[in-house]
């Protein structure tokens, strides 16, 4: 345990320049929405939050193994004595703390912003912030899940790519894709629109999004990704959860084989 938390400050030591960069793009989200109008402040702030956390800890697994192999570091960090579950998760859950403390800190950035600067006698903000107070924790969970969720398949492609022989790359490959794919081969299906409602732990965004369809039909997309981003629900959740330890796990055996060859 001592070896795991000390692998686990590491990590934080070896992230201050990522830390820093991330103050900095939170603070440059926030000025951007300055120049546009309330309308898309409330679109966008809630898109651009979820999505940017969703690819926050792919992002930081990809800085991560990158700052290792600029300080020449990384093939000491796959043979240090420790297990790849050990080594693996001390670097992970530091990703994963940091992300959350940006989570935490952009959710509750959107409260001040729809509840104390925003105009309140605009019925689209109104709606729009009880929504994201009502959700609040379904959708930092939610999203934090998501997060957890891309982040892993990215640790296990990047080992794989250290560690597999020919036949194991193609077997985890494939695994690796089984969500893509099944999502689109039971997308329609009654099947899946069950599993994806079942536990609703937020309600239909579309309420307070549906004005939006109707009188700025340049933000179709974007309503439609958010209308897909903002369904939280345990059919999804769980899912997502199992899946990522289940690529830890593997991702780990995999490491642990890379050091033994």
């Amino acid at each position: 345990m001592t070896s795991w938390i000390t692998l686990f400050y590491k990590e934080f030591r070896a992230s201050k320049m990522w830390i820093y960069f991330n103050i900095l793009l939170i603070l440059i989200g926030a000025a951007v929405f300055f120049f546009i109008d309330e309308t898309q402040i409330v679109l966008y702030s809630l898109l651009v939050m979820i999505l940017f956390h969703v690819i926050y800890l792919p992002v930081w697994v990809i800085y991560s193994i990158f700052t290792e192999w600029k300080n020449r570091t990384l093939v000491h960090w796959f043979n240090l004595p420790h297990s790849g579950f050990v080594l693996l998760t001390a670097k992970y859950v530091a990703g994963i703390v940091m992300m959350i403390v940006s989570l935490i800190v952009c959710n509750s950035l959107l409260v001040l912003l729809y509840s104390s600067i925003l105009d309140t006698s605009n019925e689209l903000v109104i709606q729009a912030s009880d929504w994201f107070v009502t959700h609040f924790w379904s959708i930092f969970v939610g999203t934090m899940i998501m997060a957890i969720f891309s982040g892993t398949q990215v640790v296990c492609a990047i080992i794989i790519a250290k560690s597999a022989t020919r036949f194991g790359l193609i077997f985890v490959a494939i695994f690796l894709l089984l969500p893509t794919l099944f999502q689109i081969l039971f997308h329609d299906t009654i099947g899946y629109t069950k599993l994806v409602s079942w536990g609703m732990t937020t309600s239909a965004s579309a309420e307070w999004l549906h004005p939006l369809l109707l009188n700025q039909h340049e933000t179709l997309p974007a309503i439609n990704v958010l209308s897909e981003l903002t369904i939280f629900s345990l059919g999804i959740m769980l899912p997502q959860l199992v899946y990522s330890i289940l690529l830890i796990w593997i991702s780990s055996k995999l490491l642990d084989k890379a050091v033994q060859v």
